[in-house]
């Protein structure tokens, strides 16, 4: 992962165990972004019922991928139309849509007529919502 890629408030996952003054953090455990430098990150992490804050080496992090349960979670339903394909559905929130083709697993946001830009992790989708819709996207995890 390439901290250029991130934003603060992005969430990311730790790709190992992590040691940190005592706390043990699981791989897989999920954290918020709160400070970015050229190697590390400052993030929040949930452990053990606690909140846990420390600096994480960029190498130790890695993108959380996009799935339709996450999408909902987030706050975007799923919007059925007659011309719709059987594997591919639309979801939305406000006026943001994003394609999911469940055949492919290809997630793209519909940046103008037809126009799409594949997307494959949660960090991406909060970027590019943020950029279109000038609104941080509510992430519920």
């Amino acid at each position: 992962m390439d901290t250029k890629e991130l934003r603060l408030g992005n969430y990311v996952k730790l790709s190992k165990d992590y040691q940190y003054v005592g706390v043990e953090i699981p791989a897989g455990t999920i954290c918020k972004v709160h400070a970015i430098s050229l190697n590390s990150l400052y993030l929040e992490c949930h452990v053990n019922g606690g909140t846990f804050y420390g600096e994480v080496p960029i190498s130790m992090v890695e993108p959380i991928s996009l799935t339709e349960g996450l999408l909902l979670k987030c706050g975007f339903n799923i919007e059925y139309y007659e011309f719709q394909i059987k594997e591919q559905r639309l979801l939305t929130i406000e006026d943001f849509w994003i394609l999911y083709n469940t055949r492919t697993n290809f997630y793209g946001v519909m940046l103008s007529n037809r126009v799409f830009k594949q997307i494959e992790y949660l960090n991406q989708l909060q970027n590019i919502y943020f950029d279109l819709a000038g609104i941080e996207l509510k992430v519920n995890l």
